[in-house]
């Protein structure tokens, strides 16, 4: 299997992305594979989506993008309007990179400015990916159903027992789960790529596989 670049949440945080993938492309050859959660809470979650939809066209090694809980109400506000739902998590960051200013019906205003690209990238997310010998998703799996790979599952019905006692023979990975030590979790069995980028400040977090080696892009640096 080829070598993998597997990348932690990234909500909102476009410089950290662009940073990060400056240190990574430098092979062509790496699959990336984004672990979800692209959007809210930090400043622009348009320009994180636009890095991402131009990556999955261009890049030659390969472009795997998983599905997050911030994603999915993402999904679910652009299809029903609910703002509440919407901005309790940081959904307003995410309206305010795509509408400069709008006096009434927000839901419109944000749907008129969504590039059709954009629609098409969040509708075509994966719920997990699966190598012969690592599994990721974004909110790892439920220690008490291994085998689920429902879509709720994968993106936020997750469990961190399962990054703590080994529960599958294969290498788990996931975000979700802030730490907030700024370091990735790390055992010989799993880890956790949520360093806090977008949500507490902290950097955007990659493994590369199979070296299990960590690259990150530090803020303020």
């Amino acid at each position: 299997m080829k070598s993998i670049a597997f990348i932690g949440d990234i909500h909102g945080e476009a410089t950290l992305l662009e940073k990060l993938l400056a240190s990574l492309t430098t092979e062509d050859h790496r699959h990336f594979v984004f672990l979800g959660d692209y959007v809210n809470l930090g400043p622009n979650s348009r320009k994180v989506i636009d890095v991402l939809t131009d990556l999955k066209n261009n890049w030659s090694g390969g472009v795997t993008c998983l599905i997050g809980n911030h994603d999915l109400v993402l999904l679910d506000y652009i299809r029903n309007g609910h703002i509440k739902a919407f901005a309790a998590t940081g959904g307003i960051q995410t309206i305010a990179s795509y509408v400069d200013y709008v006096e009434e019906d927000v839901h419109s205003a944000f749907i008129a400015s969504l590039p059709r690209r954009h629609l098409v990238f969040l509708e075509s997310l994966q719920s997990h990916f699966e190598g012969p010998d690592v599994f990721a998703s974004h909110s790892g799996i439920n220690p008490d159903n291994p085998s689920d790979r429902s879509l709720n599952t994968m993106a936020r019905g997750g469990s961190f027992l399962a990054l703590r006692h080994k529960t599958i023979s294969k290498f788990l990975i996931c975000g979700h789960f802030i730490q907030y030590s700024f370091v990735p979790y790390l055992t010989d069995w799993s880890a956790c790529l949520d360093t806090g980028c977008g949500t507490a400040g902290g950097p955007l977090t990659a493994l590369l596989w199979p070296e299990k080696f960590i690259v990150r892009a530090e803020p303020h640096i």
